[in-house]
């Protein structure tokens, strides 16, 4: 399992995270092969969606952020 953390799991460790599942969804043709997931340690902020921000700026890479949670 690998774990991107960050304040508020909104924008910085939810975006590492997509960009490193995609990246290794690419590696091994698409086949989960670790476990990737992100968090936050700011409990007033966890639990929330991401960012428009980052939902933007992954969608312009084609990596879907709109349902994180």
């Amino acid at each position: 399992m690998i774990l991107f953390v960050c304040t508020g799991n909104t924008c910085r460790s939810a975006m590492a995270a997509a960009l490193y599942r995609d990246q290794l969804a690419k590696v091994d043709e698409g086949r989960p092969i670790l476990e990737v997931v992100s968090a936050g340690t700011d409990v007033n902020s966890v639990g929330g969606p991401a960012t428009p921000e980052a939902v933007q700026a992954l969608a312009e890479r084609g990596i879907d952020l709109s349902d994180h949670q």
